[in-house]
């Protein structure tokens, strides 16, 4: 069952306020049992709250002035890390074991700095996949992610044979027999690779402009994405992995930040440049919600277990949301 929202304007079931400046990333995780949001911020610091007390635990010094693109939390070896990639092209994991305010990573890694396109993971059972934007011509790499360094770890490389601009987000999907990358282009193509073949199975040009965030339903077989106009493109994926014709959805506002679906593929939710946070029934793009708090753009989203909804804005500040909460 689905908790409903009264006609009028829902305010925050708490507002989270960061000192480090305007949020860039978000992720709910659980660590040591527990779950936590992870933010990351534009001076390059991560920050993990506890949603019990709705505070700081920690704070992670990332990076030094590099804004941070994407936080998680991944397990490796048995392991479990804080993976952090900011816009100077590092990758780095932290130790959760003993998180401590001068803590150093166990292991950093160098992508290519260029543009805004933040990594992914792809876990499965033991072994853990990272994508990254590995040059400024629309190249994709995807290696085994390893606490040891190994020069002879599996590794892809998606690059166009034509030209597309930069890959601007992607996300990566699929099982240890087959696995998919969805790639989203500066022209506005959006492209599905095999990944085990490098190959391109389908390509469409989605929009007109650049395709500033993307989320794939892999259960349902969905795509939705966004620019930075007024239009939401869905594209629906038949059994042989190819596009079909996207159905586009037109606002009355311009510019769409983040989109994330909800685990149970009922709702889905997308942050704007105008600060406003955009819930639709997934099933038919029915609009629900219009969640009003932020003056600034909303650069990060994220669902708990439980479907709290957290939205990060260039204000410095994060809005955790109960609004249609499974009960």
């Amino acid at each position: 069952m689905t908790a409903k929202i009264s006609n009028s304007d829902p305010d925050p079931w708490f507002i989270l306020r960061s000192n480090n400046g305007s949020i860039s990333a978000l992720k709910f995780c659980k660590l040591n049992g527990d779950e936590v949001l992870l933010s990351g911020s534009q001076n390059g610091r991560v920050s993990i709250w506890d949603l019990k007390t709705r505070r700081v635990k920690h704070e992670l010094e990332v990076s030094n002035g590099h804004g941070i693109l994407y936080v998680d939390c991944v397990k490796l070896n048995g392991e479990t890390c804080i993976i952090s990639h900011d816009r100077g092209g590092s990758i780095k994991l932290f130790s959760t074991d003993d998180i401590a305010p001068n803590i150093q990573p166990i292991k950093s890694m160098k992508c290519h700095p260029f543009g805004f396109c933040p990594v992914q993971l792809l876990e499965e059972d033991e072994t853990c996949w990272l994508g990254y934007p590995s040059s400024s011509d629309s190249q994709v790499t995807i290696v085994e992610l390893s606490l040891q360094d190994n020069d002879n770890q599996p590794c892809f490389h998606l690059k166009p044979t034509t030209k597309l601009g930069m890959v601007m987000n992607f996300r990566l999907f699929g099982d240890k027999v087959m696995r998919y990358a969805i790639c989203g282009y500066e022209d506005g193509s959006i492209i599905v690779w095999d990944v085990n073949m490098c190959h391109v199975v389908d390509v469409k040009q989605v929009h007109n402009q650049p395709v500033m965030c993307i989320d794939v339903d892999w259960f349902n077989r969905k795509i939705i994405s966004g620019s930075v106009d007024n239009i939401l493109c869905v594209s629906k994926i038949n059994q042989e992995m190819m596009m079909e014709e996207s159905e586009k959805y037109e606002w009355c506002t311009t510019g769409f930040a983040c989109v994330c679906v909800r685990s149970d593929g009922k709702l889905v939710c997308c942050g704007g440049w105008d600060g406003r946070i955009r819930l639709f029934a997934w099933k038919n793009m029915k609009r629900l919600a219009i969640l009003k708090y932020h003056e600034e753009s909303i650069n990060a989203v994220s669902f708990s277990s439980d479907d709290i909804i957290a939205a990060g804005s260039k204000d410095g500040r994060i809005t955790l949301w109960e609004v249609y909460r499974k009960i």
